[in-house]
Parts: C-alpha cells; structure tokens; sequence
C-alpha cells in the first residue's frame, strides 16, 4: 500500500477457502486513486475491490496522488438547466483543436485536464457548435457556455382528427436524424426544446408510412407551433356475397401495397362494412371467410375512399340418406358440418329435414360435409360447387325381452354404445315381447329398464343389409308382504314397491282382508313402503328371489280426546282426523256423553283433530302420538280474528287510538288496544258477534256490529277537518301574530288532548280535528290564555300586552351594551334578552303581568324587584349596578412602572376582559360596577396579584413589586479565565420565554440585572453559539465557557507564511468577527470555545478553507494549513 491513502481491511486478512472479500480504497485528504494493483495487475483507480471465490494467496496495493487541477466547462440553455451527455471539444484559445473530448455529465459539466494557457471549448449540440469565451487557466477554472432554447410544438393529425401515439422524430435540415424523438400525447401534440435559430424537420412514421414537416427555423419569443398533416381518409370495404348482400361480422386485415401487415381488424358490420382511418398511402383489405382469403385490390386514400370485396357464393345441396338392402330411406335432423378440403371446421352447422336435405352457401372454393349419426360420422366428396350425396349403411337389431321365461310386454328398450353412451333412440314390446330398431352398421348395446333395474345386452355387431336377433331376460318370481297393526292384520292398505335406492318402480296394491299383497317381481333388490294414517312405513332391503315374504308390524296407541267449549264438555260432536298438514284421512269418531272420542293411532305420528259445533269448526293443535301409553287430548272451540281499521278517510289512518271490544249487546268484554301505525287494531275472538268502541280526542265513536265467525276486518271512519287558531299580542289595537307559542288542544270539558304545536311566523297552529267541541290554550312567557269553543271553525287568541323600558345605569351615569333578562315573579327565565342602547336603555314589548329584569354586568346580577306591567301602556322601570371608578398604581419599590399591562379578574378569579397599560405615573383607571376585583399585573415574565378589593367602597390602591440587583460575570477560560466584554446577555424565564431585557458586558465581563424576586436564566451569544446560566435573584451569578486553543498554522513548501490573514467561520460558513495574522513562524492562535469551526486564510488574493475543526476543551488544536 502506498502513502497518502490507506486500503481496508489492511496488513494480513484470512479468507475461508471459496469465500468472498471486499477491500475499499481511501485516499487521505487531498488526494485520489491513482492506480489499484491485484498481484501485480493493475486494475485501475478503484475504490473498491472484491476477491471472489478465494482458494490461493493474492496481494492488493494502491498508489495516491494530489489531483491536477480541471477546467470545468458547464453547458446549459438559457433557463439555467444543465445540458447532460453532450460532446464537449477544448481549443487553444486561437482554434486548434487540443484533442481532448468529454461527454457533460448529469451535472451538465465536462472536466478537462489542462496545463496553464488560455483556451476556449465548443459544445456540439443538436446539429450546431456553441462556443465558450477564452479563459486563462488557472486563474479561472469555471466557464459556461450558454444556449439559448425555445420550445416547438409538433401536431400531428391525420384527415380522422388526431393521433396519439405516434413517434415523431428530429432530423436536420439534410435529413440527418439528430437521435432525438418524442411520442405524441391524447392531442397529438409532442414538445422539443431546441435552440433558437436552429433549422430542422421532423417525420412522423404512422402505419409503417413516413411523413415529414416542412424545414422550419427555431425563432425566439415563445412556444413556436409547427402542424404536420398526414392527410388520409376512410377506407371503406364492403364485403359482398353479391350486389346489395353483406357478409357480416366477417375478420377483415388491413395491409399496405407491399402486404405488411399494419396491425389492425375489423368485423364486418350488419352492412357488411369495414372503415379504418388512414394516413395518406396505398392499401389493400384481406378478408377471411369460411378457411380462406379474399383480398381486395390495391386502394391509394388521399381522402375517403370506398370500395367493395365481393366473394361470389352458391347454394350446394346436400343429402343424407340411410341405405338398407338397396333402398334408401331421407335421414331427418341430423346434424351436419361443412369443413374445408383441409379438414379445417368452419363453424357451420344445419339440420337435416324431413328429406334428409342441407343447404350451405358457399364461396367457390374446395368443402366436405360431415354427418353425425348416433355416434359416428359419415363424409362426403370434396366438393366445388357441387351438390353431393351420404349414404349411411343401415341394420336391423331385433330385441326380445323375456322374464321367467315369459315375455315381457310394455318395457322400454334403450340403444347405447358400445361405451354406454345413451344414442338417444328407444321403444317399448309389443305384446310378444318384442322391439325392432333399425340402425347404422356397428357395434351397440341394448338396455332394457323393468321394475328400476337395468338388464344389458352383450356387445351387438350389427352388419349393414341385415337383421340381427337379441334376447334380454329379467329372470323375476313372486312376493308375498303381510301388514298388521299390532297384532292384527290391516285390511285396505296401499303398499308400493322401490328399488334398493329408493326409486318408485310404478308398481302397488291394497291388502286384502288378511294384511296380505303379492307382487311379481323381477331378479333385484327392493324395498316396500305402506302408507297408513298419513304416514308411510318403510322395509328394509329385500333381494329377490333369496327373499320371497316379508310381514311388516306398524305399532299403534289409543288417543282419547275431550271436546267442550268454555262452558264445559260436549256430546255427540263429530271429531275428524287430519294429517299434521291438514289432509283428511277418512277418520272419525263422536264424542260420548262425557266429551269423549277415541282413535287407534301409529305410535311416533303427528296429527291433528277438527271437532264441529253449531256448523263451525275448530282444530286441535297437531300432536306427537306416544307409544306404549294412552294419549290424552283436551279440545276447545276458538273463535277468529276481529280487525277494525280506524280512519280519517280512507287511506288516511288513525294511529295510538285506543279502541275497546263489547258485544252486541254493548257488554265491554275486558279488552283493548292501540291502533298500530296503520291504523289498525286486532282481537282475537270466538264466534260470535261483535262491535268495537274507540275513544279519540275526548270522544267515543262505535263501529257496526260484527259478525265473526272466521277472521273479519271493517272500520271505523272519523272525518276530520283542519282548524287553524291564531296567537297574537293585542297592543293599543294593533294584533300582532306572536310565532314558536305552544298551543295545547282540550276538549270542551277542559280535558287536555296530548296535543300541542307551537306557532308558526304568522302565529298559527293547525289542529286536525273531528267533528266535535274542543278549546285551545296558549301558553305564553309563563301565562295562559284561551280561545273560545270551536267546532270546526278558525278562532283568534289575543294576548294583552304592554312595553316594558328598562334603563340600566352605574355611577349615575347610562350603560350601554348590557345583557338585560325576562324572568317571572318567581324567578323563571323567560327567554326573552335585550341589550341596552348607548342611553342605557332597552324595550320589551310582553304580556301584560307581573316580572322581574335581571342585569348582567362584569360577571355580577342585578335585580329589580317585581314589577307589573300594565296593557296597553308603556311601563319604565329603572336598574344600577353602582360602582364608579378605580385607580390602580404600579410601582417598582418607589418608581412608578410605565407600560406594564393590567388585568381586572372578579374577586373568583374569572377575567373580565378588561385590561389596560400603566401610564408615565404607573396609572391605569378602570370603570368598575359595584362588587369585589383582584388586578393581574404581568412584569418581566410573571404575573402579580393584587389583593382584592371592593368597589365603590375602594376607589385607588398601590402595588408594589420589589427589585433585586442580580451582578452577573461573564468569562472565558482556557488555562486562566478571562473576562468578555461587549457580549450581549439575555434576561429569560425560567420555562424559557424571553422578557426583552438585554445588558452588554463591561470591560470586566459584567452586566447587572434588576429584576423582581423570580427564577430567571441568562443567554449569552458568543461566536455563533448560544451559552446559558441560571440566575438567582439579589445573589451574583456567573456564566463561565471552556475553551481550547486553535493554531493555525500557514505555510508552503518553501516555509512559513507571515502576515497571512486568518479568519474565524462558523461551520455554515458564517463570518464570526474574529481574525488574526500569522506571525514570522507562520501561527495564528485563537481561544475558542469547544465548538466545531472553520478557518480561512488570505493569501495574494486568494482565499483557502480549512476543512471543520473541533476545538478540544482545554487542549491545543493545530492545523496545517498549506497554502501552495
């Protein structure tokens, strides 16, 4: 490793065998990499390197030099930003080219390394060279060449609007392309900056076409806007079968004269059009159309053009017909399908009719059909506008079923393949057992369904001309089911018959007077269910013929059920038995003389009883039957639904109202109810008849009778009527509507109604009433007053009023913008506030009637006493608040304070918003209302109290805030402690808030405080940092800043410098103020405090920087500073 740098890790590292690591290079101040050598190999001036994979030994060495000095040649255009990436050419300062070339990095800068001289360097850029001054290197480092640029606009547009999306790219004015290009944006608009007086041109390149602008010159002033026109059109293609017939939604391509394909499709409209916007150009169209193409000419568009593709076509026929034995029989509603002579489908299926015809329409080119036939497919020729025959050969399966040993009549056969993929064809026996199909030539099976089972044949091979016998047997004997109830066979009970996976079979019997049926069944598994009572009973699995009898046992119990109604039980009444959904089950019984009946019923089953009385009918609930014991039911006649709608007018429902059920006699039966939201009520009844009263609004209105004898609805109507009632003052004959009054709704018996509004604006309320006598009351600032009776008719109610002049004063003298309140005799808020005028006065015009008036003056209430205001007539009542005036003085021991802000507080501590500065006496007056005050007096960061005090009977007072004087010493130590003078020193609170004292230091570095008995701190500015000390009132204090001491030390490689001028910087590089020489050793010293600092030195005009230096406290710093 070299000197001036240093390489880490360094010395000897381990490395593991195949392991990585990274060395890094670091030249020392001053100094850069020169040249990096991996085992001898130079690997350039790195400043890091990587051994990988490491199984050997391997040195690495730097070598470190002092850096040249650069000429640093900065491009940019007249809005100051950099120009990166441009080549950048240096000339001695009489044109020769120097050979040396730098690209401008990001910085827009090209850094050349030159010996001293003068030189000038060209920028080129954009196709023009923009040159720099001459400079003289060393003595300036810096020269910028500056390009003066305007924005251009390019629009692009073809005859179709717009075009986004297109590349435009720059060229000169000789066509040579300048690298530059840009995409256009949703307004066909793309921007270059270029410079001014600059000529070029510009293509566009759409579909594959180029398009160039005119040459234009770059003028200054402004965006310059250039337009390049692709002119074009609309190319339209109609696709054609023939003159005046589309072809729609056919694939078209759209392609230029040499067949480059340009990207874009279409489908042929319900006109069987195409339409592509388009440049200028030539163009040609290529439809593809049942497995070919079909081009359209070459088409040149300088503006819309159209043109048609006609693709001629001709119905070719097709037939499709079976062929057995030399005759051929139409095949109907096969599905058939065209393809191309490649065997390409074409999407294109028809049906075959009853003649075994299709008929496709086709172009001129080469098709096949296929026809699908019960799984397999039949070809025609290749055909070019031909007709063309399939002929399918055909077979006949003859199928016999058969089953113990008999045929078997009626069955369904089924065709398959030899998959057992269902062909879709099937046919029943005849009475011989027997079904014939005739089918194409292959191999089949035949299924053969009896009883829910399935019977297969082998693999058939069915030969074309000829008839193949099939035999399918379901083998099969008799089945004997016994059913009993209990013990005891069950006589006339359905049983059905299900295969082993629960599927009916269609086959079922009743059992005949022993419990007993037969069935005759075939080779299988089956299961049976008996319906008895509503229920079904099922057996387990039985195979056929292992199995051949079978009893099943369905266990009952009694049901007794007691009918009556709510006065007792009930003989010789007809009860009738139900499923749980409601079905008759052809069961029933009479009750005896107690009441009674009884049913044998299966254990486990849910069911239900209806009993008949009077020719109405009623239900038990559904019931569980319990085995193993007697079932006992207790059954009671209902009764229905009685609904009663109750209405304004029909569709306008009453709500809340509380109607009562009575009957027809006008006995009150004990119920009620509140109307729901519509309206209605609802009781639950027996038979009977019924009438129901409703109470409303103080009123009682009855329904008609109702009978009920199931659920019934009827109504009740009351009409109503809107009846508007006025509230207004009456004042010296003046009515006066008075708004937001709540007005309450009583009956003529003066029984309130649950009915209030309040007024609107015009002093109205509107009640919606029946047909009857009510009253209204208003209640008004803690009084009432009533209209007159009304019976659907608009009433008035006239309130008495009078004005009330309340005039507030204090000290005898009017107060203005005082809160004046309203209240009742007995001290009720009304609601009502005003505020005096500048004559302390201020009007309520109010009911006439006895108030109080209540005013509220710096946080204190004063009170008249009752006063009665009389109608019609003005009534003055007079309010004071005492008081006068009060007079504080401040002072600072016997010194009056002058600006000191005062703050009056009520005696509680609540500020009263008034406040005032001292005047040159330490004065400051307040008008004050009779009661007890404090005053805040905020001095010097805090805040003093006064005692309190009360007014009028203390009408001055003196404050007094005592002042200490506080010496602080302000010093600087480095070895021995010196004073600092001329420093400025900041009086502070405690928490930090500055009082806007300041003191500067003496000559001894002294200042003196006087401030009250509070904790301050001090803040000392020095050489661009803060120093700061708490200070204690009446006691000295002192402020001491450690410091170390900076030697700087000037020189060049000859020696010492003297006389170099060093100055003192912050590290921000701010001037501190401070500077000294350097004596004939070349050392300037400097006690500083231990802070980061810089230093500059002035050496024959020129100006060198040190790098930051921390100052050590207590300790010497020296920096070399080498001013060459």
């Amino acid at each position: 490793m070299g000197s001036n740098g240093s390489i880490t890790p360094s010395g000897v590292v381990p490395v593991q065998q195949n392991g990585n690591k990274t060395f890094t290079i670091t030249p020392d101040t001053g100094y850069i990499v020169a040249d990096v050598q991996v085992d001898g190999v130079s690997v350039g001036a790195v400043t890091s390197y990587t051994f990988s994979n490491v199984t050997a030994s391997h040195t690495i060495n730097a070598n470190f030099v002092v850096p040249k000095p650069l000429l640093q040649v900065t491009l940019r255009n007249d809005a100051q930003n950099v120009l990166s990436g441009v080549k950048t050419y240096l000339f001695s300062d009489a044109g020769s080219y120097l050979g040396l070339t730098q690209e401008t990095n990001s910085s827009g800068v090209a850094n050349f390394e030159v010996s001293t001289g003068k030189y000038k360097a060209r920028a080129d850029y954009l196709g023009y060279q923009f040159w720099s001054s001459v400079v003289s290197f060393p003595e300036t480092v810096n020269v910028t060449i500056l390009i003066p640029m305007t924005d251009v606009k390019v629009n692009v547009t073809t005859a179709s609007g717009i075009t986004e999306g297109v590349k435009v790219y720059l060229f000169t004015p000789s066509g040579s392309y300048l690298g530059v290009y840009s995409v256009t944006d949703s307004s066909g608009n793309v921007t270059f900056n270029l410079p001014v007086g600059g000529s070029y041109k510009v293509r566009s390149d759409i579909m594959g076409n180029p398009y160039w602008s005119n040459v234009f010159v770059v003028s200054s002033g402004g965006t310059n806007n250039l337009a390049v026109d692709t002119g074009g059109g609309i190319l339209q293609t109609n696709i054609l079968q023939a003159a005046g017939v589309p072809l729609t939604n056919v694939s078209a391509y759209l392609f230029n004269s040499s067949g480059s394909y340009l990207g874009l499709t279409q489908k042929s409209d319900a006109a069987g059009a195409v339409s592509f916007a388009v440049p200028q150009g030539t163009y040609k169209v290529r439809a593809d159309y049942l497995g070919y193409q079909f081009w359209s000419g070459a088409n040149a568009v300088s503006s819309n053009v159209t043109t048609d593709l006609l693709i001629a076509h001709k119905d070719v026929g097709v037939v499709v017909n079976g062929a057995f034995q030399g005759s051929l029989a139409p095949l109907s509603n096969l599905n058939t399908y065209l393809f191309t002579s490649a065997g390409s489908y074409m999407s294109k299926t028809l049906k075959t009719d009853t003649a075994g015809k299709v008929g496709f329409s086709v172009p001129q080119k080469a098709y096949k059909v296929r026809a699908d036939y019960l799984s397999q497919q039949y070809w025609s020729e290749e055909f070019i506008w031909a007709d063309k025959v399939i002929n399918v050969p055909m077979a006949d399966a003859a199928i016999t079923m058969v089953g113990a040993g008999m045929p078997q009549a009626n069955l369904p056969v089924y065709v398959y393949s030899t998959a057992k993929s269902y062909l879709g064809i099937t046919a029943k026996t005849n009475a011989e057992g027997k079904v014939t199909f005739r089918l194409p030539a292959g191999t089949y099976k035949f299924r053969a369904d009896y009883q829910s089972s399935q019977f297969w044949s082998t693999d058939q091979t069915l030969v074309a001309d000829q008839s193949k016998d099939v035999t399918i047997s379901t083998g099969g004997s008799n089945f004997n089911l016994t059913v009993k109830a209990n013990t005891n066979p069950l006589a006339g009970v359905h049983c059905y018959v299900f295969n082993d996976k629960g599927s009916y079979l269609g086959v079922s019997n009743a059992t005949d007077a022993s419990g007993k049926v037969t069935f005759a069944l075939a080779d299988g598994s089956y299961k049976f269910r008996v319906d008895y009572l509503g229920y079904q009973f099922w057996s387990g699995v039985m195979t056929v013929p292992t199995t051949l009898d079978l009893t099943m046992t369905i266990p009952m119990s009694t049901v007794v059920a007691n009918v009556g109604t709510a006065y007792g039980t009930i003989s010789n009444v007809t009860v009738y038995l139900f499923s749980e959904s409601g079905s008759y089950l052809g069961v029933n019984a009479v009750t005896d003389a107690a009441g009674n009946v009884t049913f044998n019923l299966p254990a486990a089953c849910r069911y239900k009883l209806r009993y008949d009385i009077l020719g109405n009918q009623y239900w038990s609930d559904v019931f569980t039957v319990a085995e193993g014991l007697q079932n006992n039911l207790t059954l009671n006649a209902g009764g229905g639904t009685l609904q009663v709608d109750i209405l304004k007018a029909v569709g306008n429902p009453l709500t809340g109202v509380t109607a009562y059920l009575f009957n027809q006699n006008g006995s009150y039966l004990g119920s009620n109810q509140g109307a729901d939201t519509a309206g209605k009520v609802t009781f639950s009844v027996p038979n009977g008849t019924y009438k129901v009263r409703v109470d409303y609004l103080g009123y009682q209105f009855w329904s008609e009778d109702c009978v009920v004898s199931a659920d019934l609805s009827t109504n009740v109507i009351i009409p109503h009527k809107d009846v508007t009632v006025t509230v207004g003052g009456l004042y010296q004959g003046s009515f006066t509507p008075i708004a937001n009054v709540s007005s309450y709704l009583f009956d003529s018996a003066s029984s309130y109604m649950g009915k209030t509004f309040e007024t609107d604006a015009t002093g109205s309320v509107v009640f919606n009433l029946p047909e009857k006598a009510y009253k209204v009351r208003a209640d008004y600032m803690s009084q009432q007053y009533w209209s007159a009776e009304l019976t659907w008719l608009d009433k008035l109610i006239s309130i008495p009023m009078a004005d009330a002049v309340i005039t507030m004063t204090g000290a005898g003298m009017p107060r203005a913008d005082v809160p004046i309140y309203v209240f009742s005799a007995n001290n009720s808020y009304l609601g009502v506030t005003g505020k005096t005028g500048t004559d302390g006065k201020v009007t309520f015009r109010i009911p006439a009637g006895t108030y109080k008036f209540r005013a509220d003056y710096q946080t204190n209430q004063f009170w008249t006493d009752v006063q009665t205001t009389v109608a019609d007539q003005v009534n003055y009542i007079n309010l004071s608040d005492g008081g006068g005036n009060f007079t504080l003085t401040v002072k600072a021991d016997n010194d009056p304070l002058v600006g000191v802000n005062c703050y009056v507080f009520n005696d509680e501590g609540s500020y009263l918003g008034l406040s005032g500065v001292s005047n040159n006496d330490g004065q400051y007056a307040f008008e004050l209302s009779s009661g007890n005050y404090k005053v805040r007096v905020d001095y010097m960061g805090y805040q003093f109290w006064t005692n309190v005090f009360s007014v009028p009977t203390q009408q001055a007072a003196d404050f007094t805030i005592e002042l200490f004087d506080t010496p602080v010493a302000v010093s600087a130590y480095y070895q021995t402690s010196r004073p600092l003078s001329d420093l400025n020193v900041y009086l502070f609170t405690q928490a930090g808030a500055y009082v806007n004292v300041k003191n500067t230091t003496d000559s001894n570095g002294g200042v003196v405080f006087r401030i009250p008995n509070k904790d301050y701190k001090i803040r000392v500015d020095y050489l661009g940092r803060q120093f700061w000390a708490n200070i204690v009132s009446g006691q000295s204090s002192q402020l001491q800043i450690n410091e170390g001491l900076a030697t700087v030390y000037v020189h060049t490689s000859a020696g010492p410098v003297t006389g170099a001028k060093v100055y003192l910087f912050s590290e921000s590089d701010s001037y501190l103020g401070m500077n000294a020489t350097t004596d004939s050793a070349g050392y300037a010293d400097f006690t500083l405090p231990a802070y980061p600092f810089k230093f500059r030195i002035d050496v024959a005009g020129t100006q060198y920087w040190s790098d930051v230096v921390n100052i050590i406290e207590g300790t010497q710093t020296v920096f070399d500073a080498n001013v060459e």
